[in-house]
């Protein structure tokens, strides 16, 4: 799971007797957590593999007939690419840090110095906590691109890297900040505003996806039908199960996200409300966090580019090409909009060349 909370469980603290046997329920909790996002992350991570394994053949037709390609242009597929890539790296993470926190090498409540288990510690919540943000970030960045595409416009390359790479550890680099700016001994201050402040920075990009892109979804798929009727002059079945599958789409993007990420938003609202409001409540949202939060990068390879209807071809295994990337990211689309593609020919060509794009 990815909290906000973890960078303080790598401060150096005393801990009393008391807060011991308050600790109990909260070591039990934990690996029951760390079990569950185990099994999830090596779930996970095999699933994506198996998803992003090239299938078919460079030259067959497969790979140029694609009934919903508005969504799997270069420019998209980059961005893809990049959500994907971040989500594996959190994955991995999460993977790492559970497997040695199970092995009882997590930072102990009795040190009284920094050693290389503190270390270890913030190295991998960083690690995590980085490519998490850097997966919303892309994920907001999608919104924007298809908005823009949708317009035959782009977003310009430096400005996509900037949002997407650098901003996060800005992000990163600021929740660290305000947990260990009184010292790695003082990582938990009496100032609420101060504790609160790290759920904020964390969750704060979570809360604009969930905002924003719904608006840019709407829009974008209400160019494309614009678009559509232009160029066709019609707007008969075929256009409508197009815009259907772009509707679909993007209901199921939202979806997802909001799925694995909304047990962070409620123990973010707990805890920064009352913290002691409902420790159950906590618990139980803390244990979804762990189910949840690695299902993001199987949920987001699936939805991107759907479950792959061919056999995987060993031998194309390090000659992936753009054909095979764009069949992959094909989605959800019915067959009898596939056939119907086929029969007229390049019929969404107009929403996927934009050889005249604007970049933005």
């Amino acid at each position: 799971m990815s909290s906000p909370d973890f960078l303080a469980v790598c401060c150096v603290k005393n801990v009393t007797d008391v807060d011991l046997k308050k600790m109990e329920d909260v070591m039990l909790i934990g690996q029951i957590m760390l079990i569950v996002t185990m099994v999830m992350c090596i779930v996970c991570m095999f699933g994506v593999c198996y998803l992003v394994l090239p299938r078919g053949n460079p030259g067959s037709s497969i790979f140029r007939s694609s009934s919903n390609r508005i969504l799997a242009g270069p420019n998209l597929n980059s961005i893809i690419r990049c959500i994907v890539a971040t989500n594996l790296l959190a994955t991995l993470g999460l993977l790492v840090r559970c497997i040695v926190w199970l092995a009882k090498e997590y930072p102990s409540p009795h040190s009284v110095s920094l050693d290389g288990r503190h270390i270890f510690c913030i190295v991998t919540t960083v690690w995590i906590q980085y490519f998490f943000l850097c997966n919303f970030f892309w994920h907001f960045l999608y919104g924007v691109e298809a908005l823009l595409v949708s317009k035959n416009k782009e977003l310009n390359m430096a400005l996509k890297y900037f949002v997407g790479w650098f901003l996060p550890g800005v992000f990163c680099i600021g929740g660290a900040t305000a947990t260990y700016f009184f010292g790695i001994k003082s990582c938990m201050p009496k100032d609420k505003v101060t504790k609160d402040l790290n759920y904020v920075i964390f969750l704060s990009p979570v809360l604009i996806v969930l905002l924003l892109n719904p608006i840019f979804f709407y829009k974008s798929a209400q160019a494309a039908k614009r678009a559509l009727i232009w160029h066709y002059g019609q707007y008969t079945m075929t256009e409508r199960k197009l815009v259907d599958a772009i509707h679909l789409k993007f209901i199921l993007i939202l979806a997802t996200f909001s799925a694995c990420w909304l047990p962070n938003l409620i123990n973010a609202t707990i805890m920064i409300s009352n913290p002691f409001l409902s420790t159950t409540a906590v618990y139980a949202t803390v244990v979804f966090m762990g189910l949840l939060n690695p299902l993001q990068a199987l949920f987001s390879s699936l939805v991107f580019w759907g479950i792959p209807k061919e056999s995987v071809n060993w031998s194309r295994i390090f000659h992936l090409s753009e054909y095979a990337y764009l069949d992959s990211s094909n989605i959800n689309a019915s067959q009898s909009h596939q056939s119907a593609s086929s029969r007229s020919g390049s019929e969404t060509e107009p929403l996927i060349s934009f050889r005249r794009k604007e970049q933005f």
